[in-house]
């Protein structure tokens, strides 16, 4: 998946709150963002300091927000 299928997909499926978009070198200004919306306010959302690249903070993200998948 690009980060630009990623970006996106959040738009539509939690469009309910501001979500910003941006190219992916600012990724971790969208993960930032996401960590202070009111949806997923419940969810200890990773911080995107701790990561080095996208795939991994959204790997982690969709793991906590979605749970293991089987």
């Amino acid at each position: 998946m690009s980060w630009d299928d990623f970006n996106g997909n959040l738009a539509i499926h939690y469009g309910q709150e501001p979500m910003m978009f941006a190219p992916e070198e600012n990724w971790q200004s969208v993960a930032q963002n996401m960590s202070q919306m009111h949806v997923f306010a419940a969810y200890p959302v990773p911080s995107p300091k701790d990561f080095e690249s996208w795939q991994d903070w959204a790997r982690e993200f969709t793991l906590i927000i979605n749970g293991p998948s089987i």
